[in-house]
Formats: structure tokens, sequence, C-alpha cells
């Protein structure tokens, strides 16, 4: 069995990764609730049980590693390499905002001011980056709260 510890604050973690690994206990740690539901979707893709998703065929951003231009980069590579009879599944898990009739996916640098646009992921840069793709099937699952 292995044990994820979401917790944010390093001291914490590291004092109960400690006592746990000492027990003999195999354990994994992420910083946040998000990346916790995160990192839990990637083990699920990876099990027996779901069809044992290829390591090389999943992309994993958390923490720093979610940034906007990470994540757009990412999203780009995948889709646009997608075959017609691929699915790709997109889950996110992170908060969103709605400006008027214009929604954002909040990533790790986000600023939630005027700078908005090029911080966070707009709904329609994700929607442009889907219909270009050649892929035959794309799955957006999410946690987002808005």
């Amino acid at each position: 069995m292995r044990i994820l510890i979401a917790e944010d604050d390093q001291v914490l973690a590291d004092g109960l990764l400690r006592t746990l690994r000492a027990s003999g206990a195999a354990v994994d740690h992420v910083g946040s609730g998000t990346e916790a539901d995160a990192a839990l979707f990637a083990q699920t893709l990876q099990a027996r049980s779901a069809g044992k998703l290829a390591t090389a065929n999943l992309k994993l951003l958390l923490g720093k590693n979610a940034s906007a231009n990470q994540v757009r980069q990412v999203l780009s590579d995948t889709l646009m390499n997608a075959g017609q009879n691929d699915t790709v599944v997109l889950y996110f898990a992170t908060h969103g905002v709605l400006i008027g009739e214009e929604g954002f996916l909040m990533m790790y640098d986000s600023f939630p001011d005027q700078r908005l646009a090029f911080s966070s992921l707009p709904f329609r840069d994700l929607e442009n980056l889907i219909s270009r793709s050649r892929t035959g099937k794309v799955a957006e699952l999410n946690g987002i709260g808005l």
C-alpha cells in the first residue's frame, strides 16, 4: 500500500514522511489537495484495472511545473501530436475564474488581475487547441472550483 500526503507545510510534511517511512510505509508527498487529486488520477490511469496507461503517455504537472507557459506548451504538444485514433484525457485540478462571459483556469503562477489572460489558461485558448487537434476524442475532466 502507498500513502499520499497532501501537506503544504514542508516541515510538517518532512516529519510525517520520515516517521511513516521509518515504519516501512511507501509514502509520496504533494503540496496541496489539488495536487493530490491530480496525482491520484494519474495513479488510477496507470493501474492495471484501468488499462495501465504507459508512463510515457502521461504528462503530470504539479506545483511550480504547472505554470501557465508550461501547461500551454504541454497541451499544445500533446494535442498537436495526437493521432485520429488517439483519445486525449485532460484533467484539471485547479480553480477557475469567470469575468463576465469569459472563463480562465488558474495556474501555479496566475495573477488574478489585469494580467489574467497571460498568466492563466483562458477557456477560449483551450477550445482553440482542442479544435485544431487531429485527435478523434478529447475528454476534459476537472475538479475546478469557480
